[in-house]
């Protein structure tokens, strides 16, 4: 080879290794310094830039401000097992530290963030789900990482987030599913991972690992809530990346990216408005209304009485929706209300205990 061609070489190996975050040099050969063969991530231009970190916050304020979110990072304290083939990476360590960069980004947006660990500490499912359902959060986020079931397989490696149920199950809820979406997409991104195979888009429903009961934490968690399996820590290359505390960050940056796009959207939300007695004591209506910028989208609404689809009138000038009940039976019964605009943007869970004596 002639010398101009190895000059040449030695310094476009030196501009490739200034373009990409977390390389590092493993040995001196004949033209140079040699990089490993695989990259192990880039920084997100915001997490390099303090001024387009500011601007990205700033415009991310007005609708993260009023946000309470319950970040769970999962394992710790007794429950140290699930290590990395080389044991330098233990999943509650870095499930807990992605959960603190995540914090930072959220607080700095204005936003209110409970946990339901901050130490290295044992928190038994069900205490998870007690902190959760009495913090009053608008969601609840159960950080993981992922890892093979044959010990022999160290190639595997997808980023997948998870929401509960399935659609023909009356548990499932399209807003959680929209949510495991976004952040599906910008977490992915951010990683440089691919979604798994079980689905077009990286979402999963949790009854493909557990069939019909799902994951304890999104089952029995009453707030809206997703699961993230960031990566597998079993990958021999995915291994490296997750000791780096930066590489924490990216992870936190694009679940954070994907929250902040989904809550710039328009939710619509579905209020209870209360119940009239109409012509005798054997029928009640009650009535709702939908807070939406966009105009009523009829055939996006469905309405759940005791777990079956009813019949409803919307009452278009007052924009109002009608439940009328003919003799309703005493006790406690359950309206589920579940709506999605003309923009494709599901309302929050919208579930209402109604007691009739």
């Amino acid at each position: 080879m002639k010398v101009e061609n190895i000059v040449l070489l030695f310094f476009f190996s030196l501009i490739i290794m200034s373009c990409s975050s977390g390389e590092k040099t493993v040995k001196l050969n004949e033209f140079g310094y040699e990089s490993v063969a695989y990259p192990y991530y880039e920084l997100p231009p915001e997490l390099k830039d303090n001024t387009l970190y500011s601007k990205k916050i700033s415009d991310n304020y007005s609708y993260m401000n009023s946000l309470k979110i319950f970040l769970d990072p999962g394992h710790g304290g007794t429950d140290r097992k699930n290590t990395s083939r080389d044991k330098t990476v233990v999943e509650a360590d870095i499930n807990l530290n992605v959960a603190m960069h995540l914090e930072k980004f959220l607080e700095d947006s204005g936003a209110e963030v409970i946990f339901s660990r901050v130490n290295d500490d044992t928190v038994s499912l069900e205490e998870r789900v007690r902190l959760a359902n009495n913090s009053g959060a608008d969601l609840f986020i159960s950080i993981h990482h992922n890892a093979t079931a044959d010990s022999a397989n160290y190639w595997t490696n997808y980023t997948s987030t998870f929401y509960h149920s399935m659609p023909w199950n009356y548990g499932y809820e399209p807003y959680e599913h929209q949510i495991a979406k976004y952040v599906q997409r910008d977490l992915a991104y951010a990683m440089r991972n691919p979604g798994s195979l079980a689905s077009f888009d990286g979402t999963m429903s949790d009854f493909l690992i557990n069939r019909d009961n799902g994951f304890y934490v999104l089952k029995y968690t009453l707030i809206p809530s997703i699961l993230v399996e960031c990566s597998f820590f079993t990958n021999r290359l995915e291994e490296t990346r997750l000791s780096i505390d930066e590489f924490n960050k990216v992870e936190a940056w694009g679940i954070y990216s994907g929250l902040a796009k989904f809550f710039s959207e328009n939710i619509p939300e579905i209020y209870f408005v209360g119940d009239e007695s109409l012509l005798s004591d054997d029928t009640l209506k009650l009535v709702f209304t939908v807070n939406d910028i966009y105009p009523f989208n009829r055939s996006g609404l469905k309405i759940y009485y005791n777990m079956m689809e009813t019949q409803f009138e919307y009452v278009e000038p007052e924009n109002k929706i009608e439940l009328i009940l003919q003799e309703p039976a005493a006790g406690e019964h359950e309206v589920k209300i579940i709506y999605e605009n003309d923009q494709n943007i599901f309302s929050k869970p919208f579930i209402r205990k109604i007691v009739i004596n």
